[in-house]
């Protein structure tokens, strides 16, 4: 929720105006896209960090009926600022038309987010570890791509010193950030509902048979 929220739909607005620009064969200006939106990417994800730990008592409470799940929530919004700027970097590459990269990427980082977690569940029977595995995972994973990302437009030269207007990219964006808030919600709202009115156990369960469902569906 909060991954869509704070990306702004910003994801495929970056794409959208990379890909524009690489079309007109102008690599200056999607050098500025790029280093401007990556600034941009890490200021939505510290704004995102600093409400997810403001409100984590309110949501543990709202969806997990106890202050003992604060901490799990904490640790979720750490995880968070990677999430987002990941989206937003990830989406720059598939503007670079770097489609195998990315999918290279991808198994990279669902790699790392998941298989750190073992070695951490060895260490510490914890349930916490689990979280915090998702987030070395995902940190590591966007130094990774940014150091490929910059690598890919380092010997571009700057000729303009007219600065690339972002205002057209949040007005293409908005509208899919709308949607993608609509969308999810129609989506999860039943899992907010169930979480709301039962305890963590019987929504776990719930959750369970739904991937059940879902599989048999296919």
């Amino acid at each position: 929720m909060f991954t869509i929220i704070f990306s702004l739909g910003l994801s495929s607005g970056v794409q959208h105006f990379i890909s524009y620009y690489i079309g007109r064969k102008d690599p200056s200006t999607v050098k500025q896209i790029i280093k401007r939106m990556s600034f941009v990417a890490v200021l939505l994800s510290a704004a995102s960090l600093l409400l997810v730990w403001i409100t984590a008592p309110d949501f543990a409470l709202l969806f997990f009926h106890s202050l003992k799940y604060t901490i799990f929530l904490n640790v979720l919004g750490i995880a968070l600022f990677s999430n987002i700027t990941n989206q937003i970097i990830y989406s720059m590459l598939l503007g670079l038309q770097n489609f195998k990269a990315n999918a290279i990427r991808a198994i990279i980082s669902s790699t790392l987010a998941y298989g750190s977690i073992v070695p951490l569940l060895i260490i510490s029977n914890n349930p916490l570890m689990i979280v915090v595995g998702w987030a070395v995972g995902y940190y590591i994973d966007t130094i990774l791509t940014f150091i490929f990302l910059f690598g890919k437009i380092k010997g571009i030269e700057i000729k303009s010193s007219k600065r690339v207007k972002l205002k057209p990219i949040f007005y293409y964006s908005f509208p899919l950030f709308i949607s993608g808030i609509i969308g999810y919600g129609a989506t999860y709202v039943d899992r907010f509902t169930v979480s709301y009115f039962l305890n963590l156990s019987e929504m776990g369960i719930y959750n369970f048979s739904l991937l059940i469902v879902s599989a048999l569906s296919i």
